[in-house]
């Protein structure tokens, strides 16, 4: 009698544990929350707008190599006082992956497209580049070039490099072709340098102020 109890309490005990285990199973719980209501005042982040993702699109068209965090940095830094929008890596991570085809048809046509037309003596470009000769000594030149006509306004071998030197040569170009309404350049130390934008205003005439966008290492300067 005493064994046959202690048998049927062991069966019990093994049942009841078949059926929490059948209650609280994986599968079954999953079901369970699928089941349960959305609780109160449980609010979900809207889509993004059309634009953010052309947006997206378009930075990373103009920066091929840049990851999802430089992306999402640059558009942040240009939307999110403006329109008081922001993007995290995820998101652009998300967009990219999915529109990459959108991504190489936006480079091609960048590649491919034709320059607005703009009047000449708006904007210049001047450059230090060097050279070598036969006997393979290099040489340091400027290069000053207008970007309506692409006319290579000024291309002198400078003998050292300073920004009295560059403001010499600016002034001829000045004297021969008139002045300019923009003036870029990079972040050369010459081109920085306090003499080089007193000089310019009292040599050549031209008033410089620095532009606060900036593209990669280019520098556009207003007169």
């Amino acid at each position: 009698m005493r064994h046959w109890l202690i048998r049927m309490l062991y069966r019990c005990l093994h049942r009841f544990r078949w059926l929490l285990w059948w209650v609280w199973s994986p599968a079954r719980s999953h079901q369970r929350a699928r089941v349960q209501p959305k609780a109160k005042g449980q609010v979900f982040s809207p889509p993004k707008p059309t634009w953010v993702r052309n947006e997206v699109i378009r930075f990373k068209a103009l920066m091929p190599h840049a990851g999802c965090r430089t992306v999402a940095h640059h558009f942040n830094r240009r939307w999110a006082s403006r329109r008081q929008v922001t993007v995290g890596k995820s998101y652009v991570a998300m967009t990219l992956r999915k529109h990459q085809y959108l991504v190489l048809e936006a480079r091609r046509k960048l590649k491919h497209r034709v320059p607005q037309p703009m009047p000449r003596n708006r904007v210049w470009a001047c450059d230090l580049l060097t050279r070598a000769d036969q006997q393979g000594t290099m040489h340091l030149g400027l290069a000053i070039v207008d970007h309506a006509t692409r006319a290579c306004l000024r291309l002198q071998r400078l003998s050292e490099k300073s920004s009295w030197r560059l403001l010499q040569e600016l002034s001829q170009a000045v004297k021969q072709y008139g002045r300019p309404q923009y003036l870029r350049t990079d972040n050369e130390a010459v081109f920085t340098s306090p003499a080089y934008g007193c000089g310019t205003t009292t040599t050549a005439r031209t008033t410089i102020c620095r532009a606060e966008r900036q593209l990669k290492s280019g520098r556009e300067s207003m007169c």
